[in-house]
């Protein structure tokens, strides 16, 4: 049970007593990617993920691990009272506070998710205390990643042939029926996109899923040498069109910024291809 607590609103205090908010309330769920149903109207922008302030980003990760938060507000239900957002059943929406440097309350900024918790299917940021907002794009690419491929003639192609052959050779103790090899340049966008937020470590579109330990079926052999457990963590690769997670998953091994045994499974743990990052 939430305790009675003093906040400031515009500028008043006012005590309220609120409803207590699940500790495990989070991030989950494809807003980010795959379950992104949600979409722009005329009066409900977009923002690329990767645009949003570093306040916001902090905040996203917060709701990912279920807190702690910084104001007591956050988690509770957003009523949507001007019916800004498109309207939903009561309790949809839940509020989150961005933090606003050098301001002394909760200020202007928050991020407001929707959907069944913890697989919320649209998330919004309103710099304007909810006057406008906009819907978050956790799919767009990050600022370092190639805006387009040049046009392929037959010189680059015979280039590309040579060098997307993958070098690397699966660590002796993998079962080989199981563990091939391929290029980095040879995996899809989703598995790109993915690496490049394991290596910066998030935000991970099912933060309950996403960095877990990489558990195998007893029943079935081992397809990796044995390592100490939690050497092998799972991730998951988006699969547009999926309302859920897919098949498709990245297994790292060991430290995953050492980018030295990273697994490709297109067909949920079935084969997998070791990732090679040099050719």
């Amino acid at each position: 049970m939430r305790h009675s607590v003093t906040r400031v609103v515009r500028g008043t205090l006012t005590t309220l007593t609120q409803l207590a908010v699940s500790a495990a309330l989070i991030l989950g769920g494809q807003h980010y990617t795959d379950q992104w149903h949600a979409t722009a109207s005329d009066d409900i922008g977009t923002v690329c993920v990767h645009d949003l302030p570093d306040e916001a980003l902090q905040t996203i990760e917060r709701i990912s691990s279920g807190g702690p938060y910084p104001w007591e507000p956050d988690g509770t239900v957003f009523k949507n009272r001007e019916n800004n957002l498109p309207p939903q059943h009561p309790g949809y929406y839940h509020e989150f506070t961005v933090e606003t440097p050098g301001a002394h309350d909760r200020a202007m900024r928050r991020i407001v998710t929707g959907g069944a918790i913890p697989d919320q299917v649209d998330d919004y940021y309103t710099a304007d205390h909810y006057k406008t907002f906009d819907l978050i794009n956790y799919t767009c690419p990050a600022p370092d990643a190639p805006a387009s491929t040049p046009e392929a003639t037959p010189d680059t192609q015979a280039s590309a042939s040579a060098s997307a052959t993958p070098t690397a050779t699966p660590p002796a103790g993998t079962d080989p029926s199981r563990v091939g090899a391929i290029c980095a340049t040879r995996l899809n966008d989703e598995t790109r996109d993915t690496l490049q937020l394991i290596w910066k470590g998030g935000p991970y579109p099912y933060p309950k899923k996403d960095g877990s330990v990489f558990e195998w079926r007893d029943h079935d052999q081992y397809p990796f040498p044995r390592q100490e457990d939690g050497y092998y963590r799972e991730f998951t690769v988006p699969t547009p069109g999926e309302e859920n997670r897919g098949r498709q998953r990245i297994v790292t091994g060991g430290d995953p910024a050492d980018k030295i045994e990273d697994f490709y499974t297109a067909d949920h743990y079935d084969t997998f291809d070791l990732i090679d990052h040099g050719c």
